[in-house]
């Protein structure tokens, strides 16, 4: 009787880290609840970028939306370097995916050509989720002083029954 289906959307913003890592292997991953499995799986950054969709060197694999869009908001490295579409903007975040892709060190040269305002939004916008609801009350002083009534509330179902 208090078990409803529900519907939410959750969205996860992945960016790489502002400090230099010692180790570079999954520092721009993140861990997301799978309900289904009951575990934490990871989301790679390789994974979110091939995702995108987001034209880019036939090279680096994935499948691509055709044509070079500019962008409406770049990083400031962008702007700073005069190359605002999405094709610069997927070149950029690939660095990322190659640079944590090993548990090696990022060395400070690589370090240096990161571009660290990169970000990459994960949404999953219909997650559904068993609700069960429950019916919680208090009674006596903590509900406050009352004078009709009695302070208190029951859920109870009758039976009846019977003895041949």
């Amino acid at each position: 009787m208090l078990t409803r289906s529900s519907q939410i959307g959750e969205f996860y913003i992945m960016s790489p880290p502002q400090v230099k890592p010692a180790n570079g292997q999954h520092t721009c991953d993140m861990l997301i609840y799978d309900e289904e499995s009951d575990r934490h799986v990871r989301i790679t950054w390789a994974d979110a970028l091939a995702a995108c969709c987001i034209e880019g060197d036939d090279n680096l694999g994935g499948s691509f939306v055709p044509g070079n869009t500019e962008m409406a908001n770049p990083t400031d490295g962008m702007k700073e370097a005069n190359k605002t579409d999405l094709a610069e903007w997927r070149l950029r975040a690939q660095k990322w995916a190659d640079a944590t892709k090993d548990s090696g060190e990022i060395s400070d040269a690589d370090w240096a050509g990161l571009d660290k305002d990169i970000r990459l939004v994960v949404a999953r916008p219909f997650i559904e989720h068993l609700m069960h609801n429950v019916i919680m009350t208090v009674s006596g002083r903590d509900t406050g002083a009352t004078l009709f009534g009695p302070a208190d509330m029951q859920l109870s179902v009758s039976y009846v029954i019977t003895r041949t």
